[in-house]
């Protein structure tokens, strides 16, 4: 049991996610069969913190943790994973319930003497970045003053730096919150570290209203995001623990089977020996069956592990639509500064030069597709029915209406299509005219919705 464990542990900490479950649950079975709570603790513990690292649901199997901590006896253990817990309910966003649990501990830790330090850094750590994705900064900065203060806290990481450096640029302090931007950089070693930094530089720069640095960071954090994404569907952990059971139901089985064909043989040689092995079957059975009821019941809970999975990758790609957005308004409010600094040659020049480096990216096709992404579920039904009622219309005429349908202004769309902002409404009457003469179908829609978008 403890020598499974310690292989899941270390295949863990190697980052081999798919083939550390399986040693880990083994040791974890053993450990209920034995009735011992420490080490299924600890193993329940290992399970979860995979499924954390692998963005799982793991809140159930955390519980399990809790509880079989406090059946060992092992109160500082139990208060850690309360902890845990704590953490895996903010990372789901049931923010309610983690500010309660990690409040709850930390009173506990400040109420020793002495102050249990370890503790509490460990309750404030995760408190910290609560405090952040919830936009409560100036709590967020008091969390960060007291965890520099306890001397013996561990080093700061990556994570922490950057943290903090979006609590700094967000009260202002861009002085400090560049000098934690460098020492993120400097510290980052994993995937997720960088997700981090890219948000912080974002947040650096939208608040200083530098708005095409910000659009750079953007664009970082999104490839970022999908080279994680990609890098967690490859560490699918469900299918290598639904493998596992079933696997261990087919052993069960072949198992009755045997038995079954090595107690009719016993039968025929001694009537006695045959009842006495028949009600020796008959209590097997029936507790592989006990035993097989308990897998089926797993498998159903993996079944909604999965589900659960689906919804946590549904937000990464809403995310990804929200930060798509963010570049949108940035961009339109270059174009609309563009215009606005006409008479001005220099200030014009500048803001000109900004956005061609955004204009050349969202020109392309790769871009434009990215953009009707963004279109309402009705939007891109109505681009599909003009494209298939209206064959007379350009690619360019396409694109054009599916950049007014996204939300952006005549000067944006302007600007983006390579032509005047005269050229603008000279253009979409042409397009309202085709329409007019044409004999599709919808063309009273088509008109009325081009001819109400500005």
């Amino acid at each position: 049991m403890k020598a499974l464990f310690y292989m899941g542990n270390v295949r863990y900490y190697r980052g081999f996610y798919a083939s550390a479950i399986v040693p880990a649950m083994h040791a974890r079975e053993l450990a209920i069969k034995l009735g011992d709570d420490y080490w299924r603790a600890k193993s329940a513990e290992m399970l979860a913190d995979i499924f954390m690292a692998t963005h799982y649901d793991d809140t159930e199997i955390r519980k399990e943790a809790v509880e079989y901590y406090l059946k060992a006896g092992k109160i500082p253990n139990h208060r850690y994973a309360i902890c845990d817990l704590a953490t895996s309910y903010g990372q789901f966003r049931d923010y309610d319930r983690a500010f309660h649990l990690l409040d709850s501990i930390a009173q506990i830790a400040k109420s020793e003497d002495p102050v249990d330090t370890g503790l509490l850094s460990y309750c404030y750590d995760p408190l910290m970045a609560f405090y952040v994705k919830t936009n409560r900064f100036e709590e967020a900065r008091k969390i960060s003053t007291v965890l520099d203060s306890i001397s013996d806290r561990r080093l700061w990481t990556a994570v922490d730096y950057a943290y903090r450096a979006r609590i700094e640029s967000n009260l202002g302090d861009y002085t400090n919150a560049k000098l934690d931007l460098d020492s993120a950089r400097a510290l980052a070693v994993k995937i997720s570290d960088y997700i981090l930094i890219n948000l912080a530089y974002k947040d650096y720069y939208q608040t200083q209203n530098l708005l095409n640095e910000a659009i750079v960071y953007n664009d970082s954090l999104i490839y970022t995001i999908y080279d994680e994404t990609g890098t967690t569907l490859s560490q699918s952990v469900i299918s290598v623990q639904r493998d596992y059971f079933n696997e261990l139901s087919e052993k069960e089985a072949r198992f009755s089977n045997t038995l079954r064909i090595f107690i009719i043989i016993l039968s025929s040689v001694l009537v006695l020996l045959l009842v006495a092995m028949f009600v020796i079957y008959r209590q097997r059975i029936r507790i592989k069956n006990n035993e097989l009821d308990l897998k089926i019941k797993d498998i159903s809970t993996l079944k909604s592990e999965i589900e659960n999975h689906k919804k946590a990758q549904q937000e990464y790609s809403s995310f990804i639509d929200d930060l798509l957005i963010d570049r949108l308004e940035l961009l339109d409010k270059l174009c609309n500064q563009y215009f606005e600094n006409q008479n001005n040659d220099k200030s014009t020049a500048i803001t000109g030069k900004k956005i061609e480096n955004e204009i050349a990216n969202l020109r392309s096709r790769y871009s434009m597709e990215e953009i009707k992404r963004l279109l309402t579920p009705a939007d891109k039904a109505m681009i599909e029915k003009l494209a298939v009622q209206c064959p007379f219309l350009k690619d360019g005429d396409i694109h054009f209406v599916s950049l007014l349908l996204v939300g952006l202004s005549s000067k944006a769309t302007s600007i983006l299509m390579n032509i005047s902002l005269k050229n603008f409404y000279t253009k979409r009457a042409r397009i309202v005219e085709r329409i007019r003469k044409s004999d599709a179908p919808d063309k009273d829609m088509f008109i009325s919705k081009i001819m109400n978008l500005e």
